[in-house]
């Protein structure tokens, strides 16, 4: 019987008997065995007992997360996984909020109070613009997130912003002209410890030309602040000098120079780097744009886990590809196509117009040039001519494409976090592939 035919046949599967309850840290440390398994993911609390024997990594991998908050480690090896879907039948209740503070987490003075939503709809009509006026800003909170929030009236693209941390204090650095000679510098002090994994941000236009960029913080600990922390200042930071410089991060996929087989590929490996990058009209792709021969930047380490034994020993590869999340895949159909002939490999390639296919004529030559290679390409805003298939990824269009489950083949996807964690459980639940037949490119 598999877990979801077992939620349908014993929809209580949390044993509260439909009761929700709210739990206590002290309360679900006590459920940390085997036979008696609760574990906090998001401040949602469930009852993994009955989840023992169906759980792919096997019952010790699971019982690392019991009788505690999880969600660190369950974001570190699932991160595209719906736990709230996958785990809905074994619901017991929230995380208590009020938990204890920890030890040298002391509240700051000078706090911030959240601003009441009537004084912050007229702040938005005098919103600042980056011509030298003083930014606006607010917060607010939810059990598990802080969202910074930065009212203006310029558009911005989510790359005009670089966060630092030093310590408990972090840094917030909003480039706003070409060259990002100028930005916006905002300090502050959070009241509590917030993690440093997965920050991220948002553009919305709210009101004419007025923008709001948030900003969205984990808690380290869920609960209720109620006051931001410290609010150190905000100035616009001038620097003209020609060496003016700030060290940004961001991770790019490594992609062969061509799809299409050249006579010199396996010379240069080794010897040069492609990247494929999708430019914007601001940030900080312009400054990659803009380097010219002779200049350099800094390239670090890889990351990621991809077996590639894994991928050897598969007798059929399948990529489900969404936009730039392409990129993975290139290497995957480059190495399949030099080096396996006998490896049947498919590419399901999702994009809003035929203008946004990545390498479309390349792929066209590959399909026609490699009778072991095919590709679908699927648009959700397809013009009138198209005649190919439309729409998001779901069930109908997957099911008479994929290979069976029990085939030895490897599913490779990519893409924005909701495409992957739909496609993820589309995978697992309606067409029964186990985990380790599955790679989540994440970025």
């Amino acid at each position: 019987m598999d877990w979801i035919r077992l939620g349908k046949s014993k929809p209580d599967l949390a044993g509260t008997r439909g009761k929700i309850l709210t739990v206590t840290a002290e309360e679900l440390a006590k459920h940390n065995k085997p036979n008696d398994a609760w574990m906090a993911i998001r401040g949602r609390v469930y009852n993994v007992t009955p989840y023992m024997d169906f759980h792919p990594g096997g019952i010790m991998e699971l019982m690392r997360g019991v009788g505690m908050d999880a969600t660190e480690l369950f974001m570190e090896v699932h991160k595209w996984v719906n736990a709230e879907s996958m785990l809905e039948k074994c619901y017991v209740g929230k995380m208590e909020t009020n938990l204890p503070v920890p030890q040298g987490l002391q509240a700051n003075s000078q706090d911030i109070k959240e601003i009441p939503k009537s004084e912050m709809e007229k702040d938005i009509a005098s919103a600042y613009s980056y011509k030298g006026n003083e930014p606006i800003t607010s917060w607010e909170e939810s059990d598990l997130n802080l969202n910074f929030i930065v009212y203006g009236k310029r558009p911005l693209q989510e790359e005009d912003v670089v966060i630092d941390r030093l310590n408990n204090r972090y840094e917030i650095h909003i480039f706003c002209e070409k060259p990002s000679k100028k930005a916006w510098l905002i300090h502050f002090e959070p009241k509590y410890k917030l993690s440093d994994k997965n920050i991220s941000t948002t553009v919305e236009n709210i009101q004419g030309e007025i923008y709001r960029l948030i900003i969205t913080f984990k808690k380290a600990l869920p609960g209720k602040w109620n006051s931001l922390g410290k609010f150190l200042n905000s100035n616009l930071s001038f620097d003209n000098r020609p060496d003016w410089s700030m060290t940004i991060s961001k991770p790019y996929t490594v992609v062969p120079q061509n799809l299409l087989p050249q006579a010199n590929d396996k010379n240069d490996l080794g010897s040069t780097c492609s990247l494929m990058i999708k430019i914007y009209d601001n940030g900080f792709t312009t400054c990659l744009r803009g380097l010219k021969v002779g200049e350099s930047i800094i390239a670090g380490n890889y990351e990621g886990s991809f077996d590639l034994e894994k991928l050897k020993r598969a007798e059929n590869l399948v990529m489900i590809a969404a936009g730039t999340g392409f990129t993975p895949m290139t290497s995957l159909i480059h190495y399949c196509l030099q080096n396996q002939d006998d490896k049947k490999v498919k590419l399901m390639f999702f994009n809003k117009t035929e203008e946004d296919i990545l390498w479309a004529r390349d792929l066209c030559v590959l399909q026609e040039t490699n009778s072991n290679f095919n590709v679908i390409n699927v648009l959700s805003q397809p013009s009138a001519n198209w005649q190919g298939p439309t729409g998001r990824i779901r069930k109908e269009i997957l099911e008479n494409w994929l290979p069976a489950a029990i085939s030895p083949a490897l599913v490779c996807v990519c893409g924005p976090s909701p495409f992957t964690e739909t496609t993820f459980l589309l995978l697992k639940d309606e067409f029964h592939f186990p985990e380790e037949k599955l790679h989540m490119f994440i970025s």
